[in-house]
C-alpha cells in the first residue's frame, strides 16, 4: 500500500506556514540587529554631547577671560552673569539631549531583548 496523495492545499497550506516562519525569523533577528545599533548610537551621541557641554563652558571661559582687560569692573560682572544665564541655558538642554539619548538607548536595550526572546 502506498501512501495517501498530497492534497493541494496541504501542499499550499504547509509551504505557506513553512514561509511565514522563515519570514518570522528573520523579522525578530532584526530586533537584536536594530537594539545593537540603537544602542550604539546613543552611547555615541551621549559622548558627543558630554564632549559638546564641555566645549561650551571651555569656550564662554576664553571669551570672559578675553573681554577682561577691556571691561570695567562693573561691566565685567554684567557680562559674567550674562554668560552665565545664558550657558546654563545652553547646558540644559544638552542635559535633555542627553536624559533623550539615554532613554533611546533603553529602547534599544529592550529591543535587543526582544530579539534574543523571540530569536530560535
Amino acid at each position: 500500500m502506498g501512501s495517501p496523495p498530497i492534497r493541494p492545499t496541504a501542499l499550499l497550506a504547509s509551504s505557506l506556514l513553512l514561509f511565514l516562519a522563515a519570514c518570522a525569523t528573520a523579522r525578530t533577528n532584526r530586533f537584536a540587529e536594530y537594539g545593537r545599533a540603537g544602542t550604539a548610537y546613543a552611547d555615541a551621541v551621549d559622548g558627543l554631547l558630554a564632549e559638546a557641554a564641555a566645549a561650551a563652558v571651555d569656550a564662554d571661559s576664553e571669551v570672559l577671560i578675553a573681554s577682561r582687560e577691556a571691561l570695567e569692573a562693573a561691566e565685567r560682572a554684567r557680562a559674567v552673569e550674562r554668560h552665565h544665564a545664558l550657558l546654563e541655558a545652553r547646558l540644559a538642554v544638552v542635559d535633555r539631549l542627553r536624559r533623550h539619548a539615554r532613554a533611546l538607548g533603553a529602547v534599544a536595550g529592550f529591543l535587543t531583548v526582544i530579539g534574543r526572546v523571540l530569536s530560535p
